[in-house]
């Protein structure tokens, strides 16, 4: 069905079936992105077009799923078909994660099976607001959905192989991310540590260190403040 579609929409195609996997009806992203690729390769699109119309389209419809959390607020937990995915135990670990890491929660669940759409649910319910999730999901993608592309252009006539490969790039998107987000931790905080350093003074230097001094010129008894001298 997916390739039927694309191949008479072809652009349009692309980008609405990616924007109904984000809206929760059942059209895998990637079995669309892979397909997408598949016909790149074959002549009907053209590549660069293709990662493009790719990349918005999943960026959008990932805003889909932000934007009905903001909508909803809590609604979502006692909705009859969103509350299915927040279980009390998955709401738990996602609000705690994201009260802790925030963005860094919202790039990890987007290559996460079964985590992404709660997430991004929850994440429309707190205080974040729509530009930041929107530069979360972007960087996240940025990566993923051109590989995905890809694996379907050069993989043109086994997609069945090609898919396989979905869940080990997901895999390293999530490594890359996490030692990308330490470095970039690590950086602010050892930053911080040497802006909120004070300067070094005689407060500040350790047990036992003297400052020495250069001494002080030798006054003589002639010289000394209030002293008059005799007549010669």
């Amino acid at each position: 069905m997916v390739l039927s579609l694309l191949y008479r929409f072809t652009y349009l195609g692309m980008f609405g079936l990616l924007i109904a996997a984000g809206l929760g009806l059942p059209f895998p992203e990637d079995l669309t992105l892979l397909t997408a690729g598949y016909l790149a390769r074959k002549g009907i699109t053209s590549l660069w077009p293709t990662l493009v119309v790719g990349y918005v389209g999943v960026v959008i419809g990932d805003l889909l799923i932000f934007r009905v959390g903001r909508r909803l607020k809590e609604g979502i937990y006692t909705h009859p078909r969103l509350g299915k995915l927040l279980t009390p135990k998955r709401r738990q670990w996602i609000e705690n994660h994201f009260r802790k890491r925030g963005i860094l929660t919202v790039v990890i669940a987007r290559h996460c099976a079964g985590l992404r759409a709660p997430t991004f649910l929850v994440a429309g319910t707190s205080d974040m607001p729509t530009w930041k999730f929107l530069l979360a999901d972007a960087f996240s993608s940025i990566l993923t959905v051109p590989a995905v592309t890809y694996l379907g252009y050069f993989f043109a006539d086994n997609l069945d192989q090609a898919r396989r490969h979905v869940h080990r790039i997901e895999l390293w998107a999530v490594g890359a991310f996490v030692v990308v987000g330490l470095a970039i931790y690590i950086y602010h905080r050892a930053r911080r540590r040497s802006e909120c350093a004070p300067a070094s003074d005689e407060s500040t230097l350790p047990l036992g260190q003297i400052v020495r001094r250069p001494p002080s010129p030798a006054i003589s008894g002639s010289e000394l403040p209030g002293k008059v001298q005799p007549p010669s």
